[in-house]
């Protein structure tokens, strides 16, 4: 941009812990959560099997105990992982983020500093109930939060979709 211009829309958010969380849940835990489902389900249909089949109790409750395992244990994974990569990224810790919305791109700036983006070089808009992630890769983006959004931004967004 060779000459200010003014943005149609301006926001400002913050990247903390419980932002990124929700940012990844949002993103991904919808497919962890597909395959947990229905790996379970297959523990569930092998125990029953088993216990058709050779008639042993102990050894179906194996499976079904693994049906409900699972899940825990992918959920926990999954948990951990989000929070050791949030924590070896101190750099974004806390950090105010400010957006100004133009007609065909968008600025996105910290005390770090700033970065320009098209809309037509967005991956794609995921909007939740409570957010807008504007994406700018598969698992890389902005988090913007809709209470933060000044009237008419929210729409401005969904038409940039």
């Amino acid at each position: 941009m060779d000459e200010y211009i003014m943005p149609l829309y301006t926001a400002e958010d913050e990247m903390n812990f419980k932002e990124y969380k929700s940012m990844c849940f949002a993103l991904t835990m919808r497919t962890r959560f597909i395959v947990s489902i229905v790996i379970s389900v297959m523990f569930v249909l092998v125990g029953i099997g088993y216990l058709a089949i050779k008639k042993e109790l102990a050894g179906a409750i194996i499976f079904f105990g693994a049906a409900i395992l699972y899940p825990l244990l992918v959920w926990y994974i999954y948990n951990s992982t989000v929070k050791k990569t949030y924590n070896s990224t101190k750099i974004a810790h806390d950090r105010r983020i400010f957006y100004s919305f133009f007609e065909d791109q968008m600025m996105v700036q910290t005390e770090l500093g700033q970065n320009l983006v098209r809309y037509s070089d967005l991956y794609k808009i995921k909007e939740t109930d409570d957010h807008f992630y504007l994406l700018v890769g598969r698992n890389q983006g902005y988090s913007l939060k809709k209470a933060n959004c000044k009237e008419g931004l929210a729409e401005f967004i969904r038409k940039t979709k």
